[in-house]
């Protein structure tokens, strides 16, 4: 069990168990004890591989999946018992499931019937105008790009001011460029509306783009909970720092090969972060000789594949191809982290 921030206004979701076919002891367990809160105005973001059930969690907290055990509050209010629509949540889903039969407004109108139709009208252009969409209140939603379908689609769900708004991966339909760009965007439209919003994605640059803490979930629990900053330099385990892109893993012999010079204390190991091995072609740099498996151009640079003086393959970073069939690499301190063996 892991818990974030203390109990108190804002959702508190407690002993979270959601689980799927069968019976007690047959089902498949997806979300196993999870506590985690989320504090008014923050947004978390639910990162895990698939499967990690990130959006089981997600399902369970809006009510859409049945709770096998758990408690999920807001402020005092228990809403274990309360049907969907009766929660004041708002979820936002990967493909928007916007209706092609309404335009943009009568899309974004959708959840404001109660407002009379002129109040209704204002909220309206408000909301698109927040989201980059002024002016397409009248336009088809055949007619737009995957972007802007997401635009609207967020400016529907922010329209009813839910308490809190549950994005399950909203981006991931998108090419990396736009889902980049509109990372940005659903963060500054977040934050500027004060709105608390629990998001999942499995995308580790869009997780940290978007999130004020971030919730690594694997095989059902939460692994670790921290802010970006702080998941990325202080990960609490191996398993953490792999799925963030930490690898090769180096004992204290190896690192040492390398030029490592600190100490690294019992049951730790070295872990190297992309980049953190460097080519160099300077025979006074600390280091030391290693064999070239591969090269590899990227935009920029190249990833020269390596073997290591303990056998371990890794990747050194180049800004141009080595001929030869050797090459020197040295550690970038500022790239390596300490983690449990």
């Amino acid at each position: 069990m892991v818990t974030g921030a203390a109990p108190g206004p804002g959702l508190h979701a407690e002993g979270i168990v959601v689980r799927y076919g069968g019976g007690r002891h047959t089902a498949t367990t997806a979300v196993d004890d999870v506590t985690l809160d989320v504090a008014p105005g923050e947004i978390v973001v639910l990162l895990g591989a698939s499967g990690s059930g990130k959006s089981s969690l997600l399902r369970g907290i809006a009510g859409l999946e049945p709770l096998a055990s758990g408690r999920i509050r807001w402020g005092a209010e228990d809403l274990t018992e309360v049907p969907v629509h009766r929660r004041g949540f708002g979820v936002m889903f990967q493909d928007g499931q916007l209706f092609p039969h309404r335009d943009v407004g009568g899309n974004v109108a959708y959840g404001l019937a109660h407002l009379p139709r002129a109040e209704r009208e204002r909220r309206v252009l408000q909301v698109l105008d927040l989201v980059g969409m002024a002016g397409f209140e009248r336009r088809a939603i055949a007619t737009l790009s995957g972007g802007q379908a997401q635009r609207v689609a967020l400016a529907r769900s922010l329209a009813p001011s839910p308490r809190l708004l549950m994005l399950d991966e909203p981006l991931s339909a998108l090419d990396r460029a736009l889902r980049e760009h509109l990372a940005g965007v659903l963060r500054t439209t977040l934050r500027s509306t004060g709105t608390t919003a629990l998001y999942v994605t499995h995308d580790q640059d869009e997780a940290f783009a978007v999130a004020d803490r971030v919730a690594v979930m694997e095989a059902g629990r939460v692994s670790q909970i921290d802010t970006p900053e702080g998941l990325w330099t202080h990960p609490a385990s191996r398993a953490v720092a792999a799925f963030l892109g930490y690898g090769p893993f180096l004992t204290a012999d190896d690192a040492r090969a390398l030029g490592w010079r600190q100490e690294i204390p019992a049951g730790m190991t070295l872990a190297l972060a992309p980049g953190g091995l460097v080519a160099t072609d300077s025979r006074d740099d600390a280091g030391a000789r290693v064999r070239i498996v591969d090269q590899v151009v990227h935009r920029g640079h190249v990833s020269i594949g390596v073997t290591l003086p303990g056998g371990v393959r890794a990747s050194a970073r180049s800004p141009r191809r080595v001929a030869g069939a050797t090459v020197g690499v040295r550690l970038d301190p500022a790239s390596c982290v300490l983690v449990p063996a």
